[in-house]
């Protein structure tokens, strides 16, 4: 599945909450792209031949919508996360 295809929906079953969410999970999905994004420095069209980065969007949602709190505990990334981006890192970076 490509990043642009992923949809609220699939998300909302990911994160296995109500339905009702909808605009925060939409917003989560859109901070998840660009975070990949950013990280990569690739854009949303070159990251779509990546299938594993929709692995990285859904655990992304995931950590943001259970972080979701002013406060930050932990500041260290996923290992897997950072593994899957960094192989897609944009290298004239």
């Amino acid at each position: 599945m490509k990043l642009s295809e992923i949809s609220t929906e699939s998300v909302i079953k990911y994160l296995r909450i109500d339905a009702g969410e909808e605009i925060f999970v939409g917003t989560l999905i859109s901070a998840s792209k660009q975070y990949i994004i950013s990280y990569t420095g690739q854009t949303l069209e070159a990251l779509d031949s990546y299938e594993d980065l929709t692995i990285v969007l859904y655990v992304l949602c995931a950590e943001m919508y259970d972080n979701r709190q002013l406060t930050v505990q932990n500041d260290k990334m996923n290992p897997i996360v950072q593994q899957i981006l960094s192989s897609h890192t944009n290298s004239s970076i």
